[in-house]
Parts: structure tokens; sequence; C-alpha cells
């Protein structure tokens, strides 16, 4: 019974040292690094695709940022640059309002 499982394990061992030492691994080294250096490819193309999405993600909420400054000074500049605010804006300077000023006026040679 002894023999027997020292014969398997030796014919077991012999099967493992063929395998890898000058059997089936050593034919097919190139495609197992081909396959490895394919792995990386796909990692690092992974990494890079949601670092980009991050970035994207980060720009829209920037644009949205400068969107909603950009129309609060538009409505403040549309309103302080009206006809009635300017009025207002420069009463303290004593320069007398003519309503007919804002009128626009043809002049014929």
């Amino acid at each position: 019974m002894n023999k027997i499982l020292i014969m398997e394990a030796r014919s077991q061992n012999k099967l493992f040292r063929n395998f890898f030492a000058g059997g089936l691994v050593l034919k097919n080294l190139p495609f197992i690094y081909f396959a490895g250096v394919l792995a990386l490819i796909y990692i690092a193309n992974a990494h890079s695709a949601e670092k980009k999405v991050r970035e994207i993600h980060r720009l829209r909420e920037e644009v949205k940022e400068l969107r909603w400054h950009y129309m609060s000074f538009k409505s403040e500049f549309l309103f302080s640059s009206s006809p009635t605010q300017l009025v207002n804006d420069v009463k303290y300077l004593d320069l007398g309002y003519n309503k007919n000023s804002f009128n626009k006026k043809l002049i014929k040679k």
C-alpha cells in the first residue's frame, strides 16, 4: 500500500515538473507575456477613463457655478444701467434732471 502511494506521489510530482519545467508553460511563455501586457493596458485604460469622468464632472459643476455668476452679474448690470437707476445714482451730483433728455432727437441739416 505504501509503495502505491509513493509511486502515485512520484508520478504526480513528475507530472508537475513536466508541466512547469519543460512542457506547456515554457512553450506558451510568449502568449503569457502578451496576455499580461494586455491586462496591464486594460487596467491603465480603466484608470484613465475614471480620471476623465471625474474631470468632466468637476468641469460641469464649475460651468454651472460660472453660469450662475454670469446671470447674476448680467442682471445687476442691466438693472444699474437703466435710465431711472442712473438718475438715482447721480442725484447727489446735482446735475439737474430733464425728463426729455432720454428721448432721441433728430437734427436735420
